[in-house]
């Protein structure tokens, strides 16, 4: 923890700049405008079928214009971004908020999610990333530390917005705390402080990282984020990496959507989950910091092998066991994957592209990230009801995150390029 007082003492404005990002993100996921949906249902006379097909495809048309974002990002300055994307959902929370119906409630709840989930998030990882190069890590890993704060603070303030002023109100109100809060201190803490020029890796850099300081994919993205994306897409080593770290997302997609139909499997009653998420929130805290220590000690190649690991740890454990302690258990076991996931994922492609492209392919990883989960739902809804029921979605989980998890083994981050080189045959 001395790592980390000495950072944050000698950085404190580019840090909380970066969790005030992850923080506010917050705005545009899931967790928190799930709250609004039993409003907006009867508001606007949609089923669940309506309102889930309005929602997933808000959130894809979001995930397509990501990586323009992403580039924008590599070509801009983080404070111009960043007033682009609190513009973004300040002008979605008004929509939502006014929306008379379906058609501008669509809108509105995409541009929460862009500006939101998608840029908020994006920018925090990019502007560590090109900050910080020996202690990229822990900068990365105190950047995360915003979204648990988010899962533990926003939902109770929002509850009681709603209950106090309404739905409508609340989010007028949420766009207000963008306008008047967040942009004022988030600017101000980067005003001078500066994003320098980092080469695509540094010394220390090559040498705990596995990676060659400038690697032939990381010489073809020097052209801009487009070249590294269109570089990633023809690397097929670079190809199987971005798989390992859809898995998380993915499984947990499909989780949570039916974690009412895991408690009637288990035979738990619903507030086991809900002591669940706070095991989650807990464990996703302590993994952001253990990760940004061990990416600047281990490298962020060498956590890639263990990175799924606690998360096939836990989906073990929830398939095996019935008691609601196993709840909490397998919660704590996918934070501690998820935690750290962020970190090790930009620390990784910083490493290998370069820190000066890294909103480029960022942009482009969130999108692919967006579409795989997509098909998350249709794969656990065909599982449950094509006759194999609860255990037999989990034990398909298991094995997606176990051929996950090998995929690291295989790969040769050491080759000259990321191409293709396969350590065992």
């Amino acid at each position: 923890m001395k790592g980390y007082a000495r950072l944050i003492g000698a950085h404190p404005r580019v840090l909380a700049s970066g969790v005030l990002l992850t923080l506010f993100s917050g705005f545009g996921q899931t967790f928190l405008i799930s709250l609004f949906v039993p409003d907006l249902l009867s508001s606007f006379g949609l089923d669940k079928i309506g309102f889930g097909a309005l929602y997933s495809g808000a959130t894809l048309g979001a995930a397509l214009i990501m990586p323009r974002f992403g580039r924008l990002l590599d070509r801009s300055t983080v404070p111009f971004v960043t007033l682009l994307a609190a513009a973004i959902l300040m002008t979605s929370c008004a929509l939502v908020a006014l929306s008379p119906g379906p058609a501008w409630l669509f809108a509105g709840v995409m541009g929460l999610r862009l500006g939101g989930q998608g840029m908020f998030g994006l920018i925090a990882a990019a502007s560590m990333a090109r900050h910080f190069d020996a202690h990229r890590g822990r900068a990365l890993g105190v950047a995360s530390l915003g979204y648990p704060l988010g899962e533990a603070m926003l939902p109770a303030a929002v509850m009681t917005l709603i209950g106090a002023f309404g739905w409508r109100w609340s989010m007028g109100i949420m766009g207000a705390v963008i306008l008047l809060v967040f942009l004022p201190v988030v600017l101000r803490l980067m005003r001078g402080t500066g994003v320098p020029e980092q080469p695509l890796c540094g010394p220390r850099c090559t040498e705990l990282c596995d990676v060659p300081a400038l690697t032939d994919a990381a010489a073809a993205a020097r052209a801009g984020g487009k070249s590294a994306v269109r570089t990633l897409l023809a690397d097929p080593a670079s190809r199987a990496v971005l798989l390992v770290f859809l898995v998380p997302p993915f499984a947990l997609t499909g989780l949570f959507l039916y974690q009412a139909l895991l408690c009637e499997y288990k035979g738990w009653p619903p507030a086991v989950m809900a002591g669940g998420f706070a095991a989650f929130a807990a464990a996703r805290f302590a993994g952001s910091l253990a990760a940004g220590t061990l990416i600047d000690t281990l490298g962020a190649a060498r956590l890639l092998r263990v990175y799924l690991l606690p998360f096939i740890a836990g989906l073990a454990v929830v398939y095996l066991a019935d008691g609601p302690w196993a709840a909490a258990a397998f919660m704590a076991l996918c934070g501690f994957t998820t935690g750290p996931g962020e970190a090790i994922q930009t620390a990784l492609w910083s490493d290998i592209y370069g820190a000066e492209v890294i909103g480029g392919i960022k942009g482009f990883t969130s999108m692919i990230s967006v579409v795989g989960t997509a098909a998350a739902p249709l794969f656990a809804g065909y599982l449950i009801q094509s006759g194999g029921g609860y255990g037999t979605f989990l034990l398909s989980l298991l094995a997606v995150a176990a051929a996950g998890a090998a995929i690291p083994f295989l790969l040769d981050l050491k080759a000259p390029s990321l191409r293709s080189r396969f350590l065992r045959k």
